[in-house]
């Protein structure tokens, strides 16, 4: 089991009483890689925008994201496969 913190919100977004605004509950391991690919996949979406943005983008910008499309698409891959159960980069 993981943990992750929970922060319970009130009326109109604000949070809740300092004393009880957060608190840790237990979630399961698969629940909690799940939550944490959906984090990574919108950082790669944000960064994959970024590059696409670049009029003229130099050989080391060009070699840095398909390094990283590449680890993206093994991401991909595994979790397709039903491996997605490791949150490793590689």
């Amino acid at each position: 089991m993981a943990t992750e913190t929970v922060t319970t919100f009130g009326p109109g977004g604000v949070a809740a009483g300092a004393a009880s605004a957060t608190r840790i509950e237990e979630v399961p391991d698969e629940t909690a890689n799940h939550r944490l690919m959906q984090e990574r996949m919108r950082l790669a979406l944000a960064s994959n925008q970024a590059f696409l943005a670049l009029a003229s983008p130099t050989a080391a910008q060009v070699r840095d994201q398909v390094r990283l499309l590449t680890r993206q698409t093994n991401a991909i891959i595994r979790t397709l496969i039903n491996e997605g159960s490791t949150t490793a980069d590689s």
